[in-house]
């Protein structure tokens, strides 16, 4: 019959064994696998402390958020509402401007006449003065207000809001650091660290290593005379 060896070996998986650990520093939250647990591909099995990561997250996604409000509002141009309450004050600025030119043409003739002091005349010219510059700044404002938005105002915006998306991509890349998923359908062969204990990246810190256990294989040591 056939020759039979004992030998001391052990059980193991086909697949190499997998030995995962973080790609960042941090104090570790939790471990949630044991040894000996069934995991799913993409199941967390282990959690960095990551409060800063997920602040950033938030700051970065208000950023974005008042980024692409503000393109919107440069897309869609200035509103009705607005168009309107510029041309009344343009309206208005004209007929300030109007009264205080007709104003001081009459207080210049009673200067000539020496009905008036010269000080009152130069009131009404600098009345004047500040009216007409008040005429201007609303024009301008309506022209500013007017205008369809203007190309390079559109690309300014479009590229913060670009910038802006960066940034958010960016800090959820880094929290997606913060955590461990298997990366098979598998089980944890062994467990390394333990919540509460921190990882460092300057040397090799496995937190957990899995296998894939669908197949296996036994190896032992025989010895060599029992070879044949």
């Amino acid at each position: 019959g056939p020759a039979w060896v004992a030998a001391p070996g052990k059980v193991e998986p086909i697949s190499e064994e997998m030995r995962l650990g973080f790609d960042i520093a941090g104090k570790l939250a939790e471990v949630s696998a044991e040894e000996g647990d069934r995991v799913r591909q993409g199941q967390i099995l282990a959690r960095l402390a990551a409060d800063e990561y997920a602040a950033r997250i938030d700051a970065a996604e208000q950023a974005l958020a008042a980024k692409e409000a503000a393109l919107a509002k440069v897309l869609a141009g200035s509103r009705d509402m607005e168009r309107k309450e510029a041309r009344a004050a343009v309206e208005e600025a004209r007929a300030v401007s109007e009264q205080a030119k007709l104003e001081n043409e009459r207080r210049r003739r009673l200067l000539s006449k020496e009905v008036l002091s010269q000080e009152e005349a130069d009131r009404a010219e600098r009345e004047f003065k500040v009216a007409g510059q008040r005429l201007d700044a609303a024009r301008q404002r309506f022209h500013l207000v007017d205008d369809p938005s203007r190309e390079e105002d559109v690309k300014k915006a479009m590229a913060e809001a670009a910038e802006a998306r960066s940034r958010l991509a960016e800090a959820q890349a880094l929290a997606a650091k913060t955590v461990i998923r298997s990366p098979i359908d598998g089980v944890v062969l062994r467990k390394h660290r333990r919540a509460g204990e921190m990882v460092s990246v300057s040397f090799d810190t496995p937190v957990v290593t899995v296998g894939d256990v669908s197949r296996l294989r036994v190896r032992a040591d025989v010895d060599e005379r029992d070879i044949a």
